[in-house]
């Protein structure tokens, strides 16, 4: 059967791209990891947990699923569910203020971007979540500006037309290889804006071991597409692959990593997903059938 590599790992125990593709598509999904991470700034993140960030900020920006586990893990910690720290260092808290704590954590607005983080923040439990159709930083980022969107009255006064309050910055937690797209973008319109690096992307070890072996089946059919998961793993692999399979078509998760592709490396994706899922992906594979 012909094969689809798509440049991610697995998700365990159930891959949705693996249910989607061998459900949708007559390609048989190759998984073949490109990135891996590691966790950083713990104690950061878990300090600032700890002293009612929503009162330190007006929300929370988080838009990648390691930023995600990270943010859990430092809940988990704050919840007591995580291995304890030495007697000596605990901190005695009742569970009615830990319980209250986290109720008020979870009542801070979130933006994140595609549905399957939104999702993600959902099973936190997080109750104000936007930005789940946004799709890209780019839109996203307009969507935060919408909200703090300033109009002035006919008198010349301002009237603040914004659901938050702009004293406070917004938190972004962020990988160390991120795009600077909301950064960016918030600076222009003096929206405050704090960030903190919560994991480090670096190469995966099999990489290059797994992408010959893959490339070298000719048992397991041929390669008729080759899905790009983000810039950063795109130049990764591109750099490895020289060049393209023959006659491969490429697909890529969003606006983002096609835009990548095509500024850095003149290659003009075949197929970008609408948004960044399984179905919206197969769908657009399914196109060019």
């Amino acid at each position: 059967m012909p094969r689809a590599i798509l440049l991610k790992t697995r998700s365990s125990p159930i891959d949705p791209y693996d249910t989607a593709f061998r459900s949708k598509t007559p390609f048989v999904p190759v998984f073949v990891p490109v990135l891996q991470h590691a966790r950083v700034n713990t104690s950061e993140l878990r300090t600032i947990l700890q002293h009612e960030p929503e009162k330190h900020y007006t929300a929370l920006i988080v838009t990648s699923q390691r930023a995600v586990e990270a943010l859990g893990d430092a809940m988990a910690h704050l919840s007591g569910s995580a291995p304890m720290p030495p007697a000596c260092l605990r901190v005695n808290r009742s569970e009615w203020e830990l319980a209250e704590q986290l109720r008020e954590l979870r009542g801070m607005i979130v933006y994140t971007v595609g549905p399957a983080t939104a999702l993600a923040m959902t099973k936190l439990e997080f109750s104000t979540i936007c930005g789940a159709d946004t799709g890209n930083g780019t839109a996203l980022a307009n969507l935060i500006v919408q909200t703090f969107h300033r109009e002035r009255e006919e008198g010349g006064e301002e009237k603040e037309q914004a659901v938050l309050p702009l004293r406070l910055p917004l938190l972004f937690l962020v990988g160390d290889k991120r795009r600077d797209i909301i950064p960016k973008r918030l600076a222009e319109e003096h929206i405050p804006l704090e960030e903190l690096v919560v994991y480090e992307t670096t190469v995966a070890p099999t990489f290059e071991a797994d992408l010959d072996r893959v490339l070298a089946e000719s048992e397991g059919g041929d390669i008729e597409w080759v899905i790009f998961f983000s810039p950063t793993g795109s130049e990764i692999a591109l750099r490895k692959l020289d060049k393209l399979p023959r006659k491969v078509r490429v697909g890529t998760i969003g606006p983002t990593t096609e835009e990548y592709l095509r500024k850095d490396w003149g290659i003009i994706p075949d197929m970008v997903s609408k948004k960044p899922e399984p179905i919206s992906m197969v769908q657009g594979i399914l196109e060019h059938l």
